[in-house]
């Protein structure tokens, strides 16, 4: 789903609790099974206001793909990246997300059908279908809703950027 294939699509977040030690000191607490996240900050903190620059340079400092920036138990979001020609391992999710393309291009195949995807295309992906990027022709960075909040199984594991 593109901008142009139907329209203007308009993504409102509630406002959560400001957290005065945004980005500051976050312990990496685990992939929920799917081998690519860290959290950007410790585990009971919500902010109101993240810089999704500064989420990136923490993905790279931190070797991974996805940090999560804000958890309340209706939703969770976080930013995910993935370089020109990268690969996409994440594998089905117990809860529907939305992804909001800040930059990049690559193709998106879900539900069996493939798009192309750019900056400011806002995709929709029900629990537990298939999904994913391929063919990045630039290096994508997305913001992503899970709702309700991803508890995509609780065992914490972590996996570097390109390691099976």
């Amino acid at each position: 789903m593109g901008s142009a294939d139907n329209g203007a699509v308009s993504l409102a977040l509630p406002r959560a609790p400001t957290c005065r030690s945004q980005l500051a000191g976050g312990r990496g607490v685990g992939s929920r099974g799917r081998g690519y996240r860290s959290r950007a900050l410790p585990h009971g903190m919500v902010a109101s206001k993240v810089s999704t620059r500064a989420v990136v340079e923490q993905l790279n400092e931190r070797a991974v793909e996805y940090l999560e920036v804000v958890r309340v138990p209706p939703m969770s979001v976080g930013v995910f990246a993935l370089p020109k020609g990268g690969v996409d391992r994440q594998t089905p999710h117990a809860e529907d997300e939305i992804y909001y393309v800040i930059r990049g291009r690559a193709r998106f195949r879900a539900g069996g059908k493939e798009m192309g995807v750019g900056p400011g295309d806002v995709l929709f992906v029900p629990a537990r279908e298939e999904h994913r990027f391929h063919d990045i022709e630039e290096a994508l960075e997305l913001l992503v809703v899970f709702a309700p909040a991803e508890s995509s199984g609780d065992n914490l594991e972590f996996r570097e950027k390109g390691k099976g």
